[in-house]
């Protein structure tokens, strides 16, 4: 079928205003039908959504009640959506569709090509579109059905007149006739003025929408530039829009009717079944999410899922609550009519009843609360192991620091001029062992202590805290390693030190032997003279003798006396004479046994000096 304008003639390059609307309206006409068999489709662009066959095999499904079988499956490829075309073509021309008429192919669908795709959708609205018939039975033409229908609901009615599909609905004056013939208390028609076309037509839309069920889709603007095709479709929603209010008016006056009381009622059980499955479903599948207790370890991960559980129950919860209120509100309204006509009462499948469901509910508040002990759990895990990963930081960051003011002291061996000087040192190294010791078995322990905790509770960052551990125990063990080898130098100084002091004592007995030969053989010369000075001497050195031996045989002495000497550098800075004075006894005469008045000593002293 064909007309000046329809959706099959050559369209101008910009889209006109009547292929914008007839694509709306036969978009809008698809998924009434569609909602009306059970399909729940948004058609938003009927051309598009067209090119794979699915929605076009629905449709026809729908309408003529016949069964496609196994329908194909949505497609993106170009020869899987031309198969499926052409299927759901060949079903439309079983169906009784004349598809040859419009000459259209599966390509044109997949290609979008609007005006053919438009024609045949024309051509099925009208294989379905029934309007009233003639007195011999006969189906009348769909301009003429519509013009009969037009005509005798509007009876009676003036401001107008029904020539036409298209302007003589202009006004709006057609429509508020309609509506006044089925509601007179609607409209006050005589106040109407036919003159105000924008007014009458918002008014016959808004009135339409409200008590007819007619969905406002269209404005007023748009009424004024329809073509007859979609002026057809488009009155044929106000024609099944007062079909339906009359139907509701016989229902009304024939309310005890059996078959309407029980189809209304298969139409509630098949609805609660549906409604009460959906949300036992939903119920069984988030108790069993709820029972999980699997966790990441991690503070960001059970953030999150408080985030998530926090937001089910503000959303996702209140929806399934009010579902589950709608399901028993339908299971009683239900219930009320099937006892008020005497009926047997409905048994809804096992665990969908309304207390069953209530049960259900119920549980779900125990998972929840269980699932919110769990969560705070393992939140409160995680910030404890924060705590006490912040304390582990905080003493690997005194170990470190400890281990490097000892570094350098371990590694590093003392200047030894002296006994005392490494005696010292090793005392001062024991010093450290114990320091040390104290380290390990009291700081690393704890710090072990703790790291072994965030470990065995699988901390987040348990790998970099081992690394941690690894770290401290290697630098404690290189410690050691240089308090080792650092303690061996300072035995082996000892050593040399002790080594060095008994040379010396060796040295300078050597020396006093010589001299004490030296004071026998001064003092035999003395003894042969009569001078009384030498008498003198001699009384002075005899009695000074013991004094030396004394000195000669102390090696207690002798040693502090080298320490001093080496300390004060005397073998630069100080003469044997120093010695010397250091030797006498306090109260002897330095002058009658100075070393200084005989070469020889002084030769032997310089000798005995120099092997120091």
């Amino acid at each position: 079928m064909s007309a000046p304008g329809s959706p099959h003639a050559g369209g101008a390059a910009a889209e006109p205003d009547w292929l914008r609307l007839q694509k709306k309206i036969f978009g809008r006409y698809v998924q009434q039908k569609l909602r009306e068999g059970g399909i729940k489709k948004e058609i938003n662009d009927l051309v598009k959504q067209l090119d794979d066959g699915v929605i076009l095999i629905e449709l026809i499904q729908c309408l003529s009640g016949k069964d496609f079988g196994k329908k194909p499956q949505a497609a993106k490829l170009r020869i899987q959506q031309i198969e499926g075309i052409n299927q759901a073509l060949k079903f439309a021309t079983n169906a009784g569709v004349n598809v040859k008429s419009v000459h259209v192919s599966a390509e044109d669908f997949v290609d979008h090509k609007e005006n053919q795709v438009l024609a045949l959708i024309f051509q099925i609205i009208m294989k379905y579109l029934k309007f009233e018939e003639d007195e011999e039975g006969k189906q009348l033409d769909i301009r003429d059905a519509l013009t009969l229908w037009l005509n005798n609901k509007t009876s009676g009615h003036s401001g107008f007149k029904i020539e036409d599909l298209t302007k003589s609905f202009h006004n709006g004056m057609a429509f508020l006739a309609l509506i006044h013939k089925m509601r007179p208390n609607l409209v006050n028609y005589e106040a109407l003025d036919a003159s105000d076309k924008t007014g009458n037509l918002e008014l016959a839309l808004t009135l339409g929408e409200k008590y007819l069920g007619i969905e406002k889709y269209v404005t007023a603007a748009d009424i004024l530039k329809l073509n007859e095709i979609s002026m057809i479709v488009y009155l044929s929603d106000w024609y099944h829009g007062i079909f339906l209010l009359q139907k509701q008016d016989i229902a009304a006056r024939r309310i005890g009717k059996l078959v309407n009381v029980t189809e209304l009622h298969d139409k509630m059980r098949a609805e609660y079944k549906q409604r009460s499955a959906a949300i036992l479903a939903w119920l069984n599948a988030k108790i069993a999410a709820l029972n999980k207790r699997e966790f990441d370890d991690t503070m960001g991960g059970i953030r999150h899922l408080l985030d998530a559980f926090y937001a089910y129950k503000k959303g996702e919860k209140g929806e399934q609550i009010s579902a589950q209120q709608d399901a028993a509100a339908l299971f009683g309204n239900l219930a009320l009519r099937l006892a008020k006509h005497k009926r047997p009462a409905f048994h809804p499948p096992a665990g969908t009843s309304p207390p069953e469901l209530d049960s259900k509910f119920e549980e779900l508040e125990e998972c929840e609360a269980k699932r919110s002990v769990a969560l705070y759990t393992e939140l409160a895990r995680q910030v404890h192991l924060q705590k006490v990963d912040k304390r582990f930081r905080a003493a690997n960051a005194r170990l470190l620091e400890w281990v490097g003011e000892k570094k350098p002291y371990v590694s590093t061996v003392e200047a030894i001029n002296s006994v005392e000087d490494a005696e010292e040192a090793l005392e001062n190294l024991g010093l450290y062992d114990g320091e040390a010791g104290h380290m390990l078995s009291a700081n690393v322990k704890d710090l072990n202590g703790l790291g072994d905790e965030l470990v065995k509770e699988r901390y987040e960052k348990s790998s970099e805290v081992t690394k941690i551990m690894h770290d401290i125990k290697h630098a404690f063990e290189g410690l050691a390693s240089a308090a080792q080898s650092k303690r061996g130098a300072l035995t082996k100084a000892l050593a040399d030190q002790k080594d060095l002091n008994d040379r010396l004592c060796r040295a300078f007995a050597d020396s006093m032997k010589s001299w004490t030969e030296w004071l026998k053989g001064k003092k035999s010369a003395l003894a042969a003279s009569s001078s009384t000075a030498l008498d003198h001497q001699l009384k002075e050195v005899e009695k000074w003798l013991p004094t030396a031996r004394r000195r000669r045989t102390s090696c207690t002495n002798w040693k502090a006396t080298t320490r001093r000497c080496r300390r004060e550098d005397w073998s630069t800075t100080h003469t044997p004479a120093c010695l010397w004075v250091m030797l006498v006894p306090s109260g002897s005469s330095s002058s009658s046994c100075s070393p200084r008045r005989s070469p020889c000593w002084r030769s032997s002293w310089r000798r005995a000096s120099v092997r120091a």
